[in-house]
């Protein structure tokens, strides 16, 4: 089905698989999440490799930019202590053995039973768009071409500006809600919320300032 090499498949998914196990046995945090940030990238490179351009950059750009980020942003600013988080790490070890035995079962059902076959019927769904000119579907004009360069962001994008562009705006306009939202409460001024005016502050002379 793919063309790509194994070779390469299985060097990424070693390198994954290594950086993950540093993930849970590293005992500084901050090592911890450069080799989250690594797992993360050996598997957008795997996607990327098996010609899944848009979920790897989704990888890169939520996974790597944002969530890594940010843990390591928290991390750095909370100063955990590393006797700490060893502590704390036995508690946990029960609960990861039952997660990673949940984790290695919903791996076999999808290895035996297939549960996500591939299907090309998701192209021949009528689109609730209609043609102005023409009054066929949008998701049949550029059938043949799509068929023919297989490309995973020109199948994904078939789907969602056609059949799912309503939902595609309507999650536009909630992000966008949420972010006027966020601005808005930032800015509230509140009266008993205690502040400085830099201007008198400056102002002040040298003899109405308090010495200590």
């Amino acid at each position: 089905m793919f063309s790509s090499p194994p070779l390469i498949i299985f060097l990424f998914s070693s390198f994954a698989l290594v950086s993950s196990s540093v993930v849970i046995t590293a005992t500084n945090p901050v090592h911890s999440v450069f080799a989250l940030i690594f797992v993360f990238v050996n598997v957008a490179s795997i996607l990327l490799v098996l010609r899944v351009e848009f979920i790897s950059l989704l990888f890169l750009v939520v996974y790597v930019g944002a969530v890594a980020v940010l843990f390591l942003f928290v991390i750095m600013m909370l100063n955990v202590k590393l006797n700490e988080v060893s502590d704390n790490s036995v508690a946990y070890l029960p609960l990861g053995f039952v997660l990673g035995v949940l984790f290695l079962l919903e791996v076999s059902l999808i290895i035996t039973g297939d549960l996500l076959p591939f299907s090309g019927e998701f192209l021949y769904r009528s689109s609730i768009t209609q043609d102005l000119f023409s009054g066929a579907p949008f998701s049949h004009l550029h059938l043949e071409s799509i068929m023919s360069v297989p490309n995973n962001m020109q199948l994904i994008g078939s789907v969602v500006y056609t059949d799912l562009f309503f939902p595609f705006i309507l999650a536009g306009l909630l992000l966008l809600l949420a972010m006027v939202g966020a601005i808005v409460l930032s800015l509230m001024k509140t009266s008993s919320a205690l502040k400085q005016d830099i201007f008198k502050q400056v102002s002040l002379a040298s003899s109405e300032s308090i010495r200590f």
